[in-house]
């Protein structure tokens, strides 16, 4: 359907709509519009680059957005809080949606609408080319999900959003003709710019096609197909996705389009991209220095072209297939490489797919942040950010900023010092070498080498392409270097002389590992700009590491002690110790990384020239070599770069892991942010298994959230932070430390009760089941548990989910019932599948279990809370009719990590730690429980076996859909009690659907507009006809729906 939401022409892929999705667009809305007037404020006027007033037209309906928001009775009295334009607040959002509502069709279907009116309302007033306009000017959206499951469901739903958006329009303008034509005018023709590359077209949920003008397509493939999202879903009838009328053709380029005529691009990035990201951007820079004589200012922030570019949806498979067909087939005469594309691509995307990582990672985070700089600088960054999933958010931005180094990673980094300090020694003594031969050959003109001196034109040719390869790969040669025709210089002396003129710019060496910006702008430090240097320096700082690991672990009186610093006091030993500066500690990752990339440099020379020499003719035939021994066999310099890299970055692992933490200890190490790390030296860390010895590592720890995060609320003036399982939402705002404009926790729309929690306080024998410390080893307990799963399993069909506060609790009440005889009597009624730490098993294990739910034969699986089934992998329908979490999952709150952020809560953000452990125990038992709905029809049960559940102070933080289908006589119910009313509510469920029931929460558009009190007119929307009742006609093709 097409809504008209305050203004905004909202294109919605569904002919109904619940209620909480109608709420949730509204709120969102509501803060893009605090957003872009928090912009016009700063900016001092309405007027944007292009010279219209879009964005005041965007933002026109705030007030009454805010007025919207702050309706408490709406909803079903959800609370909303609005704070615009105070503090850091703009356009940032809090919002929590019902789990199995179509969250993901909601954000996409009203951001991609807000980016479709703003990009028209600046493309009407602005003149030229629209292809010559610069992209960074393009509201641009960048969609962070945490698993590869869920970023294919989001661009499954993003193709649908698109297509409808393209049906409607296609339709709009085929009206508009006839109503031309009826009134005996001359139709206008749409504007359509000719392209041979037709977008991609979804069959299915698991895949995302590419059609191109080959007819191939290539798929978008799954990594884990044990956790995809069902397209099977059964849901109800009346609720289907509007298709393209029998009338309509398919989509074509054409028809992907912004608002203002440009082509629509959106990329898929995962996290196995991001070395071809950075290997691209090295490639590009480093063709744009060499253009300009080595000026660091030439290097464009944002990329643009005259070649066609795809259009659609494309992870880096399809575009490597998009420029196959379209670049290197012969079919275009441009020279135009993938690297180019790539990055051409990424400056012209509208809309990005990407992991978290891409955005809190402070390395990862610089590999897209380039294409908002330009926004940056012109103060009008009105970018979306959405975090989906986000309940645990706040780990994610402290883990992003946390190093952990064992003592086998120091003594891995001690070889990997050998063996570069081994590769200095062979690359300084053919610098001799060479110095040598160029001394004999220079009395001698060039046309008179004597053909005995081949061995030495050979050489002086290796070295020559080792300039080139590092120029590839470091991205820098300078006018003086590329002058000096007669004289060759060694990789070495270029990468010195590199580093006294200029800084170390995230441009030239890739994205650096520090967040302040100052820091890769400096100078690199003297001491360490020499190679050999360097590596005495590497040895002193991996030394004293290893020395403070044997101070806490070796035979002396502080043995099994736990150490925790400052990282002011613990750089101030490390300094006094080695006599090494604070400021060569900050660049000593960057230094690395130049380093190993101009010894990779002669790598690929190297390997070139043994293939020039072998075919006898430069840069001819393939490259067959070897790099520290594994076997290298290519057909391309570039592929041959990429694989050199790999192997690089895998044998020096540990090294660049040392140098990180390094850099990142000596960057926070101010008085500002002492408090906000912390350095933790463990013998052994105790919350390991005992039967897995990791050594003595020591941590630096990041203690404050909101420390990654910050950048974007300060760069984004829109950041969306929403998930199914946010409550408390309250408690965000302080961990992250922002002040969000709306906050709201929405309740879901039911035509029955499709869920039942019930909480179990007791066994059958009346004895409180609860995994406290105290009695969590009680044998009645354990016998109480057993028999709350053995008594569910034979009345509850299908499938059940059975979730354990850690791994070795699981394994002891696991060992317990099977000398009790409770695991013979679960077999007697459902498979038993059990999560392990291996990935491999444990999804093999997924497949096992859905396979016993498919069948008939049911099966219950035990995961473990904080594991891998709890986090994104969906059990809803007859996968998931009964979900059961055993104890209460605190923190294993003896860890020193632990206790170090608690310590940091309450001093800094006072945060008391009673509550704020709870806050974190609720919130996973909700991420347990969220995926057990997917649809309206769908129905499960949820059950709480510990007596704390019932507790006030446990149960009101649970999420508002959850609570509302809570009642009294649910609670502190015992083993008996429960089961009784698991079947009375299976019963009820098992009836068939009543159709004029569940048409009490679809709402058509007329329901939609009775609830905003008014129907638009046709001067309301941008033609000349009314767009509602273009959407409310039937539609013969329908699917249903797969949210």
């Amino acid at each position: 359907m097409r809504l008209d939401l305050d203004g905004l022409t909202v294109f919605f892929p569904y002919d109904r709509i619940y209620q909480e999705q109608y709420d949730y667009m509204k709120h969102l809305k509501c803060a893009l519009d605090s957003g872009s007037c928090c912009n016009k404020k700063k900016t001092g006027g309405d007027t944007n680059t292009n010279g219209s007033g879009g964005d005041a037209d965007i933002a026109k309906q705030l007030s009454d957005s805010n007025a919207t928001a702050t309706d408490k009775g709406e909803s079903g009295g959800n609370s909303a809080s609005v704070e615009a334009g105070e503090g850091n607040g703009g356009g940032h959002c809090v919002l929590e949606m019902p789990t199995g509502t179509g969250k993901t069709a909601c954000l996409l279907s009203l951001i991609t609408s807000y980016q479709y009116a703003a990009d028209a309302a600046s493309g009407s007033g602005s003149a030229g080319n629209i292809s010559q306009r610069r992209s960074s000017c393009r509201r641009k959206l960048v969609y962070a999900t945490k698993t590869v499951p869920e970023m294919d469901h989001v661009s499954s739903e993003l193709v649908s959003v698109l297509n409808y958006r393209i049906h409607e329009l296609k339709k709009e303008e085929e009206i508009k003709q006839e109503s031309q034509l009826e009134q005996h005018e001359t139709p206008v023709p749409m504007k359509v710019e000719s392209s041979s590359f037709v977008p991609i077209k979804v069959e299915s949920s698991s895949s995302v096609p590419i059609k191109v003008e080959s007819s191939s397509f290539v798929p978008i493939k799954v990594e884990s197909s044990a956790s995809i999202v069902n397209a099977e879903t059964t849901d109800e009838p009346l609720r289907k996705k509007q298709k393209q009328t029998t009338n309509s053709s398919s989509p074509s380029v054409m028809d992907y389009r912004n608002g203002d005529g440009s082509v629509f691009l959106a990329l898929r990035l995962s996290a196995c991209d991001e070395k071809d990201i950075e290997a691209a951007r090295r490639h590009v820079n480093a063709a744009a220095l060499l253009k300009n004589e080595g000026n660091v200012n030439a290097i464009p922030m944002t990329t643009t072209t005259t070649d066609p570019l795809p259009c659609g949806v494309h992870d880096l498979d399809s575009l490597r297939s998009f420029w196959k067909n379209s670049y290197s087939s012969g079919s275009s005469s441009s020279a135009t490489s993938f690297q180019q594309l790539l990055v051409t691509c990424l400056s012209n995307a509208s809309i990005f797919i990407v992991t978290y990582p891409y955005l809190l990672h402070p390395k990862r985070s610089k590999l897209i942040s380039n294409e908002f700089a330009a926004s940056d600088n012109d103060n009008q960054n009105h970018n979306i950010v959405v975090f989906d999933e986000a309940h645990n958010i706040d780990a994610i931005c402290m883990d992003a900023l946390s190093i952990t180094l064992t003592d086998r990673d120091l003594e891995q980094a001690t070889r990997n010092l050998g063996r570069l300090g081994s590769e200095l020694i062979r690359l300084l003594s053919a610098q001799q070498q060479q110095q040598q031969q160029q001394q004999q050959q220079q009395p001698q003109p060039q046309s008179m080498i004597h053909p005995s001196n081949a061995a030495a034109t050979a050489a002086a040719a290796a070295a020559k392409m080792a300039i080139q390869a590092n120029a590839n790969n470091n991205g820098y040669v300078a006018a003086e270097e590329m002058k000096c025709q007669q004289q060759l210089h060694h990789p070495l002396d270029i990468e010195y002389q590199r580093l006294i003129r200029s800084p170390i710019d995230e441009a030239i060496f890739g994205p650096s590992n520090v967040l302040d910006v100052e820091v890769v702008r400096e100078p690199v430090p003297g001491n360490i700009r020499r190679a050999k240097h360097f590596v005495g320096f590497l040895k002193k700082v991996v030394e004293h590491l290893k020395s403070c690991l044997r101070s806490i672990s070796g035979p002396n009186i502080n043995r099994g002690q736990v150490r925790t610093q400052t990282p002011l006091a613990f750089l101030h030993r490390m300094t006094n110790a080695t006599s090494i500066g604070t400021k060569p500690l900050r660049f000593s990752h960057a230094r690395l990384t130049s380093l190993l990339r101009t010894i990779q440099a002669t790598a690929v020379a190297a390997a070139a020239a043994a293939a020039t020499n072998n075919n006898g003719v430069s840069g001819g035939g393939s490259l067959n070599s070897s790099f520290h021994g594994v076997p290298i066999s290519t057909d391309s310099t570039s592929a041959l770069n990429t694989t050199i890299t790999t192997a690089m970055e895998q044998e020096y692992q540990a090294l660049l892991v040392v140098s990180e933490f390094a850099s990142l200890l000596a960057t926070f190490c101010a008085a500002g942010n002492k408090s906000r790390f912390a350095i933790i030296m463990e013998p052994e860390p105790i919350n390991n298994n005992p039967n897995e010895s990791s050594g003595s590592v020591i941590q630096l720890v990041c203690l404050d959230a909101s420390l990654a995060i910050a950048p974007l609320f300060q760069r984004f003036n829109s950041v969306v932070i929403t998930s199914s399982t946010l409550s408390p939402i309250d408690l965000y705002p302080k961990l992250l430390q922002f002040k969000p404009c709306v906050s709201v926790s929405l309740e879901i729309s039911q035509f029955r009760p499709c869920i039942r929690p019930l909480m179990i306080s007791r066994g059958s024998d009346q004895l409180a089941v609860s995994t406290k410390q105290d009695d969590r080893v009680d044998i009645g307990v354990i016998r109480n548990f057993g028999a709350i799963l053995v008594e569910l399993c034979s009345c509850v069909p299908d499938g059940i989910v059975a979730y354990f506060t850690s791994y070795s609790y699981m394994e002891a009440l696991i060992s317990e019932w099977d000398g009790m005889g409770i695991l013979r009597e679960l077999t007697k009624h459902k498979l038993v599948i059990i999560e392990t730490k291996n990935v491999v098993e444990t999804t093999i294990a997924l497949d096992n279990f859905r396979v016993a739910c498919d069948s008939g034969r049911g099966a219950v699986f035990l995961a473990v809370v904080r594991g891998m089934v709890s986090e994104g992998v969906p059990f809803d329908r007859h996968y998931g009719r009964a979900k059961i979490m055993f104890g209460l999952p605190y923190q294993y709150t003896l860890s020193h990590i632990v206790r170090a952020r608690l310590e940091y809560l309450q001093t800094n953000l006072q945060i008391r730690e009673q509550d704020f452990l709870t806050f974190d125990a609720i919130r996973q038992v909700a991420k347990c429980f969220g995926r057990i709905l997917r649809s309206k029809s769908d129905y499960g049960l949820l059950i709480f076996a510990d007596s704390r559940f019932s507790r006030m102070d446990k149960r009101s933080q649970l999420p508002k859909w959850m609570v509302q289908s809570l009642s009294e006589a649910h609670l502190n119910l015992s083993t008996d009690v429960a089961v009784q009313y698991a079947k009375s509510f299976l019963r009820i469920m098992g009836q068939p659907i009543a159709q004029e029931a569940l048409q009490s929460v679809l709402l058509k558009l007329e329901d939609v507009r009775q609830m905003e009190g008014s129907i638009p007119n046709a001067s309301t929307t941008a033609t000349s006809v009314p767009l509602m009742a273009i959407s409310s006609q039937p539609l013969s093709k329908t699917e249903p729906v797969g949210v």
